[in-house]
């Protein structure tokens, strides 16, 4: 069986999104889809001691353009300097700051030009840090025709995917016979957001994966591993 996810990059992304790389095979990361500015593809929330805080990397928004091509504004200049200030500062009491820290400073010190980039960036050393094992390829280099499913599904056939695991809104536009007829069956994520100890009081849902990894470290995935997949 291979199972293969297919999603866009995300700039410090939550819980259930990682959970998706331990249960795929084969990860794809769909770097030539558009660029949603409402959607989360170049934010996250951290936890502060007033509670969520959405940490954004500023985009050019002037044309709609694919992840890959999409440039960082660089406006303001100093945004990378007031992450990390931001994130040292609410986090520097938590149990696995030495651990974690250093691979978010080394992350804000790279450059980048487009937002494809700072989201690998901010994904590959966590990736390596839990010991996440699937493959990971990019849409972009596949040349791959089509729109929305029907991309989706000729990603899976050009890879011999036998089962492709969607996010549970895929319920809302996923044709599963259309998949079945080519001989690949869908599965849904279904994620448990299972409460772990925070700083500052009550456990806040959503957060991006670092809140999680400066409490627990290395401890993390039994947090991360708690969600189940379905048929329907």
């Amino acid at each position: 069986m291979t199972r293969i996810i297919i999603t866009q990059p995300r700039f410090l992304p939550v819980r259930s999104y990682v959970e998706r790389m331990y249960l795929s095979d084969v990860f794809v990361y769909l770097d030539d889809a558009l660029h949603n500015k409402r959607s989360n593809e170049h934010r996250n929330k951290i936890k502060t001691a007033s509670g969520a805080k959405m940490l954004s990397v500023p985009v050019d928004h002037t044309t709609v353009k694919p992840l890959c091509k999409t440039l960082i504004s660089n406006n303001p200049p100093d945004w990378k300097k007031k992450h990390l200030k931001t994130i040292e500062y609410n986090y520097r009491r938590s149990p696995a700051f030495s651990d974690i820290f250093p691979f978010v400073e080394k992350l804000y010190s790279g450059e980048y030009v487009y937002l494809d980039e700072i989201c690998y960036a901010s994904e590959n050393w966590f990736i390596e840090y839990l010991g996440i094992e699937c493959k990971f390829l990019n849409s972009g280099s596949m040349n791959i025709s089509g729109t929305n499913q029907i991309k989706i599904l000729n990603i899976c056939k050009k890879l011999n995917a036998d089962t492709y695991i969607s996010g549970p809104l895929g319920r809302n536009y996923i044709d599963i016979d259309l998949f079945k007829s080519n001989g690949i069956k869908v599965l849904f994520h279904n994620f448990v957001e299972k409460e772990y100890k925070q700083l500052y009081g009550d456990f806040i849902p959503n957060l991006s994966v670092i809140d999680l990894l400066f409490n627990y470290g290395k401890d993390s995935m039994k947090y991360i591993r708690c969600g189940s997949l379905s048929e329907k």
